[in-house]
């Protein structure tokens, strides 16, 4: 037992540390690029306002050179000695000149609307980035949490079995429970944490709800075929069926799952082999599975 026990402890902190080392690192990054898109979106909008001045100062040069254009028909219109052709080239000029007028105009609202959609634009990339700051800070969050709950049942498990520490020590199991529950309340749906959901219940005598809480490992967990949370989820199985079994059909499913969790796995086999909650098996058979598929 007390190997099982070093042996979960030290890879559970390898495990916190690792993953806690991994956010702070992403958090570092997301803000970096944060800062990078706040300044893309400044230089846009300096952009946009230089040619909004451009664009401002043409309209007023345009607008004054057909208003001196519409002066000099007027002019013209009046002066009984000037030809009638005179007369139709000024006014034909003067239209040009207000064409020109709202063609600007036209396009100073075209680049309005394409400046707002970048910016608008620029704004969604923000938030997306700044959502996806957030995200990594929640899962440092729940990781942390998980660490916590982890390291009380530990602790509980460590601690002897007299009447003195026997509340202590479901005292530390009821606070992890209530830690993992809070984040599966929040949907949190890791491999570990359905892990030691299962490892917490069975922990406070609730063993028939663990044996269902240790499934979700590989429905809602979706833990990988092979991986540490999969052989650790079938383990646990094997140890609720060999606690609940009543008949040799149970004990057979319990032989199943032990097989498949520590095939490849010398280190976990080695635990079985002193794992009380294994005690009813075959002890024969039992060193026999771990001989052959460790």
């Amino acid at each position: 037992m007390p190997q099982k026990i070093f042996f979960l402890t030290s890879f559970f902190l390898i495990i916190f540390l690792s993953t806690f080392a991994t956010s702070l690192g992403w958090t570092a990054e997301v803000a970096s690029k944060i800062t990078e898109l706040e300044k893309k979106v400044l230089v846009m909008k300096a952009e946009n306002k230089q040619v909004e001045n451009q664009l401002n100062e043409a309209n007023i040069s345009l607008q004054t050179k057909i208003n001196e254009l519409e002066k000099n028909v007027v002019s013209i219109k009046n002066d009984s000695k000037t030809s009638k052709s005179v007369y139709q080239s000024a006014k034909i000029a003067a239209d040009n000149a207000d064409l020109v007028i709202k063609f600007t105009g036209v396009v100073f609202s075209v680049l309005g609307i394409l400046g707002s959609l970048a910016a608008l634009f620029g704004i969604r990339e923000f938030k997306k980035v700044g959502q996806t700051r957030i995200q990594a800070e929640r899962a440092l969050q729940n990781t942390i949490l998980l660490a916590r709950a982890a390291q009380s049942l530990i602790q509980a498990d460590v601690m002897s079995d007299g009447e003195d520490t026997k509340d202590l020590k479901r005292l530390r199991v009821l606070v992890a429970l209530s830690m993992i529950e809070d984040l599966l309340r929040r949907g949190h749906d890791d491999p570990a944490i359905y892990n030691w959901h299962a490892y917490a219940l069975k922990r406070i005598g609730h063993i028939e709800t663990a044996l269902e809480a240790v499934e979700n490992v590989f429905t809602k967990g979706k833990a990988k075929e092979g991986s540490y949370e999969y052989r650790r989820g079938l383990y646990n199985k094997a140890c609720y069926l060999t606690l609940l079994a009543k008949t040799d059909k149970d004990v057979e499913k319990a032989y199943q799952a032990l097989q498949r969790a520590i095939t490849g796995d010398y280190h976990l086999g080695q635990v079985a082999l002193i794992d009380t909650d294994l005690k009813n098996l075959d002890r024969q058979r039992l060193e026999s599975i771990v001989t052959s598929f460790t």
